[in-house]
């Protein structure tokens, strides 16, 4: 898995202020996730040139209607599926891959991260802020 993605699906886009403090927080959401990816990037640890890091992208892929999705994802490097599991050409290699996406996922699912950041969006637009 090389990429991480969200869903939120609802009625909860009738009200304007509401929709809008949700996706502000997806987004927030999205950034602390691609910043989590790339802090585990580091020389000797996935970092050799800056690309792969650079490549890391957290952005909404469709806000329209009673959904929102985004994703975190690398743009443009092919080598992203090895770095992450380890795998080449279907293989398992000697390197067992950092697992980057998936220990974001994790964080993200396994705290309350997600329900803060959402919630401090929400309760800002709905004060109008």
């Amino acid at each position: 898995m090389s990429t991480v993605k969200f869903t939120v699906k609802g009625p909860l886009f009738e009200n304007r202020s509401l929709q809008l403090g949700v996706q502000r927080g997806m987004v927030n959401v999205l950034l602390e996730g691609q910043k989590n990816v790339q802090e585990q990037l580091y020389p000797g640890h996935g970092f050799l040139t800056g690309a792969l890091s650079r490549s890391i992208l957290g952005k909404l892929t469709d806000a329209t209607g009673k959904t929102l999705k985004g994703e975190i994802k690398s743009t443009g490097i092919p080598y992203v599926y090895w770095v992450e599991t380890g795998i080449r050409s279907g293989r398992q290699t000697r390197f067992r891959g950092y697992h980057m996406f998936r220990d974001t996922y994790k964080k993200l699912t396994r705290t309350d991260l997600v329900q803060r950041i959402m919630t401090k969006e929400i309760v800002k637009a709905l004060k109008g802020k």
